[in-house]
């Protein structure tokens, strides 16, 4: 699962938070490669990308998310002032 907290610095920027108004869907056109390498590899694993199954145009006032589910919170999560850390 992929998760994240978007959390504006401004009471401005706080309808950017997340929260249960916000959608999602889970894009189809990414799929994993493994990576076989002999001896020592740093990098991260390999993707394939299908660009005719990509989800495309969502960020247009036009598109149509009648298909999208809401977010669903997966664990707690921290605020920027609670979280000593990248690991809260």
């Amino acid at each position: 699962m992929t998760g994240f907290i978007l959390q504006g610095n401004t009471a401005a920027e706080e309808i950017l938070n997340t929260n249960d108004s916000w959608k999602t869907i889970k894009d189809e056109s990414y799929h994993p490669l493994s990576v076989r390498a002999l001896g020592y590899y740093v990098a991260g694993p390999a993707e394939l990308v299908d660009m005719n199954s990509h989800v495309s145009g969502w960020e247009k006032p036009v598109f149509d998310d009648g298909k999208w589910v809401k977010a669903r919170q997966i664990g707690p999560g921290l605020t920027k002032d609670a979280a000593v850390n990248s690991m809260g």
